[in-house]
C-alpha cells in the first residue's frame, strides 16, 4: 500500500502541474480568437441599443425581447437563448478574446467539483486521488476533444454546450454534497440550476433529470423522508421547466423542417450511438491516462465500501451518458452538431471511467473476500499488473476497429503552442484586426472584405466560417446592424 500512496501523491502534483501547463496555450490561443456567425446575429439588436442609448444595461431588455421572440418563433430553449443575446462582445472586442479563458476554466472548475464528494475521504491519500482524477479527466478531455473551436471558442456554441455541461456537473456536485451532510439550504442552489438547465440544451438536461430521478428512487427505498421531498422538489422544477420550453410555439415551427424519429428509436440510436463513440474516440492518449490513473483507482478500492449491483450500476451510467444523444435522434434523426458530439465526448470520459472503476473495485472484492487474512493486500501489485495488461490487451484487440492515425490524435494543446509560435495564430488574428480598423474608418459605409485566409491548423479549431458573398443574407445584415454599417459582404 506503500507503493500506491506515494504513486498517488506524487501523480497528483505532476498531473495538476501538467493541466496547468497544458492549458495555458489553449488559453492564450483564445486572444487570437473572434466572433462569428450568430454571435453577430443574436447581439445584433442589443448591439443597436447600447449605441443609441449610451449604457450597456439596455442590452439586457433586448436580450428579454429577443428570447420571447425566439420562444415564440423558433425554440423553446429560454435561459440559453437569453445568454445567446448577450454575446461576450457586445461590451467590448478584448471581452470576446477571454472568454475562451472564462469557459475552460469554468468547465475545469466544475469537473473538480464534482469529483471532490465522490473521491474525498477526509484522508490524504484521497485528496491526493481526486487532485489526480480531475486533473487526468480535464487532461484528456482538453487535449482529445473533437472539435476546439466549438467547444471552447465560439461563444454561441460553446456557451450552449459545453456551458451547460459545466453547469450540469455543478448541479451533480451539489447534489452529491447534500447526500453527504443533508442539509436542506442546499435545495435553493438545486432549485436555481435546475431551471437553468431546463432552459438549455436537452443533451444536459437529460442525464441531470435521469439522474435525480435514480437518486430520489434511492431515498424512497431508504425511507429518507427529508431527503425524498428534496429530490422530489427538484425533479419536479426541471420537468415543469422543460415543459416550458417543449412546449414553445417555436418548437412547432422549427420541427415542421425538420424529420424526427420515435422516442424508441431514438432511444436504441443513442446507445448504438454512444457505443460508436466508446470505440471510436478512445485511442493511444485515453488508454495511457487510463493506465497511470488505474493505481490511484487501485488505492480508492481499499477505502471504499463495497459497490453493491455493480454490473446494475454500470449499465446505468452508460445509459444516462447515451440520454445526451436521446433528443437530437428524437428530433433530428441524426447526431447532432459538432458541438454535442464535444460534450457527448466529456461525458463519455466521466462514463467509462466510472465503468472501469466499478470494474477495478468489484473484481477487487472477489480476490479480497476469497483471499486468506494472512495474504490481504499482498495479492494487489499482482492486481493492479493484470489490470494494465487488460488495458494493453483492450487496446490492442481495438485497433482493427479504427485506423492507427485515429487512435493517434495530436494533443489539441501541441496545435495551440504551434499556432502562436509559428506566427499563425497572429496572422488569422491580425485579418480580424484589418475588418474593425475598416469598420471604424468607414462608419456607415458599404464595406468589402477578404475572405478569410485560414492556416491549416486553425481550420476547425479557431476558424468556424465567414461572412458570405451576399451582402443581403441574414449573416451580413447582422453584422452590419452590429456594427452600425450600411452593408458588408466577401469579396468573390
Amino acid at each position: 500500500m506503500t507503493f500506491l500512496s506515494k504513486y498517488t501523491k506524487y501523480y497528483a502534483f505532476i498531473s495538476f502541474a501538467l493541466l496547468v501547463l497544458l492549458l495555458i496555450p489553449l488559453c492564450v490561443l483564445g486572444f487570437y480568437n473572434h466572433p462569428l456567425g450568430d454571435d453577430f446575429y443574436y447581439g445584433q439588436h442589443a448591439a443597436k441599443a447600447i449605441r443609441e442609448s449610451g449604457s450597456v444595461l439596455s442590452a439586457i431588455p433586448e436580450a428579454v425581447k429577443g428570447t420571447i421572440n425566439q420562444y415564440n418563433r423558433w425554440q423553446g430553449t429560454f435561459f440559453a437563448i437569453f445568454l445567446m443575446y448577450l454575446p461576450p462582445h457586445l461590451f467590448g472586442e478584448f471581452f470576446y478574446k477571454i472568454y475562451p479563458t472564462v469557459l475552460i476554466l469554468f468547465f475545469t472548475a466544475s469537473v473538480f467539483y464534482l469529483l471532490y464528494p465522490l473521491v474525498y475521504r477526509g484522508t490524504n491519500d484521497s485528496k491526493y486521488a481526486w487532485i489526480s482524477i480531475a486533473s487526468t479527466f480535464m487532461i484528456a478531455a482538453a487535449q482529445q476533444v473533437p472539435v476546439c473551436g466549438e467547444t471552447f471558442y465560439w461563444y454561441n456554441g460553446s456557451m450552449y454546450y459545453t456551458g451547460f455541461l459545466a453547469l450540469t456537473f455543478f448541479f451533480f456536485g451539489i447534489l452529491l454534497r447534500y447526500l453527504k451532510n443533508k442539509k436542506a439550504v442546499m435545495l435553493v442552489p438545486l432549485v436555481i440550476i435546475a431551471i437553468m438547465l431546463a432552459g438549455g440544451n436537452y443533451a444536459s438536461l437529460l442525464p441531470a433529470i435521469l439522474t435525480t430521478a435514480l437518486l430520489l428512487v434511492g431515498q424512497i427505498l431508504k425511507k429518507d423522508r427529508k431527503s425524498v421531498i428534496i429530490f422530489a422538489t427538484v425533479l419536479a422544477v426541471m420537468i415543469v421547466f422543460l415543459a416550458v420550453s417543449i412546449l414553445a410555439p417555436g418548437n412547432s415551427a422549427r420541427q415542421a423542417t425538420i424529420a424526427g424519429t420515435s422516442a424508441f428509436k431514438a432511444v436504441a440510436k443513442s446507445i448504438l450511438q454512444c457505443v460508436h463513440y466508446s470505440l471510436y474516440w478512445n485511442g493511444f492518449f485515453s488508454f495511457i491516462t487510463l493506465m497511470l490513473l488505474t493505481p490511484v483507482l487501485v488505492l480508492l478500492c481499499t477505502k471504499t465500501d463495497k459497490i453493491r449491483l455493480p454490473f446494475v450500476k454500470a449499465v446505468l451510467i452508460f445509459l444516462i451518458f447515451s440520454s445526451s444523444e436521446t433528443a437530437t435522434f428524437y428530433g433530428q434523426n441524426n447526431g447532432g452538431p459538432a458541438r454535442l458530439f464535444d460534450i457527448c465526448f466529456y461525458m463519455m470520459l466521466i462514463a467509462l471511467g466510472a465503468i472501469w472503476f466499478i470494474i477495478i473495485k468489484t473484481v477487487y472484492d472477489i480476490v479480497n473476500k476469497n483471499s486468506k487474512k494472512r495474504k490481504k493486500e499482498k495479492y494487489i501489485p499482482s492486481l493492479l499488473l493484470c489490470f494494465e495488461i487488460f488495458l494493453i490487451l483492450l487496446f490492442a484487440a481495438l485497433l482493427p476497429v479504427r485506423s492507427l492515425s485515429e487512435s493517434n490524435k495530436v494533443p489539441n494543446s501541441a496545435v495551440a503552442l504551434k499556432t502562436i509560435v509559428n506566427g499563425d495564430a497572429s496572422y488569422y488574428a491580425s485579418q480580424y484586426n484589418e475588418r474593425l480598423n475598416a469598420i471604424k474608418n468607414n462608419p456607415k459605409g458599404d464595406l468589402v472584405f477578404a475572405p478569410y485566409d485560414v492556416p491549416e491548423d486553425l481550420v476547425y479549431f479557431l476558424y468556424l466560417g465567414d461572412l458570405n458573398t451576399d451582402a443581403s443574407s441574414d449573416s451580413n445584415r447582422a453584422f452590419s446592424v452590429f456594427y452600425d454599417l450600411n452593408s458588408v459582404k466577401i469579396s468573390d
